[in-house]
C-alpha cells in the first residue's frame, strides 16, 4: 500500500508541476535535502 500511495503522490506532483511549468523543481529540492521524513509508516500492516 505504501509503495502505491507514494507512486500516486509522485505522479500527482509531476502532473501539477507540468501544468505550472515547474517540472523537476520539487524533485531537485528534495534531492538536496540531508534528511527527509516520509510519514507513511502508519499505513504498514505489522500483523
Amino acid at each position: 500500500m505504501v509503495d502505491i500511495l507514494s507512486a500516486v503522490l509522485t505522479d500527482g506532483l509531476e502532473a501539477v508541476e507540468a501544468r505550472a511549468e515547474r517540472q523537476g523543481r520539487t524533485a531537485d529540492l528534495i534531492s538536496r535535502l540531508d534528511f527527509l521524513i516520509l510519514d507513511e509508516l502508519g499505513y504498514l500492516p505489522f500483523a
